[in-house]
């Protein structure tokens, strides 16, 4: 059984960062869905890098056409 969010390309993507109380929290939603969320970060920086990490880890093996852009402040 073919596992949608890793073998297709999502329809939709967004990158959003948060500053909370305790620090910066970045947010992937693919397909409107919430799919990966950050710990807290002091630094803006850290929050965003560790969201394009993930975003790299999801299109390893993907056509180009079906990848997912890395966020860029």
């Amino acid at each position: 059984m073919p596992n949608t969010l890793y073998d297709e390309g999502p329809r939709y993507a967004k990158v959003t960062v948060e500053q909370t109380e305790t620090g910066y929290v970045a947010s992937l939603f693919l397909d409107k869905k919430l799919a990966h969320k950050t710990a807290p970060m002091l630094a803006k920086n850290n929050a965003i890098m560790l969201i394009n990490r993930k975003i790299q880890r999801l299109n390893v093996g993907k056509k180009r056409i079906d990848r997912i852009p890395l966020y860029r402040e």
